[in-house]
């Protein structure tokens, strides 16, 4: 990962691979969606019922979170 250049990247190759979630998953996060103090981000399976799952991340995929919005 420290080939990776930009901060935003690194922590979304780091999430792909430490949750394995799918790209498409991953792309469809919204701010919201992340709770930093449970280490969990919430994805939501379909448009109509909401049915959802909860992923966990690991201490360095929220530290590269962290970094992504401190710079916001």
């Amino acid at each position: 990962f420290n080939a990776v250049i930009s901060v935003r990247d690194r922590a979304l190759l780091m999430l792909l691979y430490r949750t394995g979630m799918r790209i498409g998953e991953l792309l469809q996060v919204k701010v919201d969606d992340i709770i930093l103090a449970e280490q969990t981000i919430l994805l939501y399976v379909g448009s109509k019922n909401y049915e959802g799952r909860e992923v966990y991340y690991s201490s360095d995929a929220e530290q590269a979170l962290t970094r992504i919005f401190h710079k916001r």
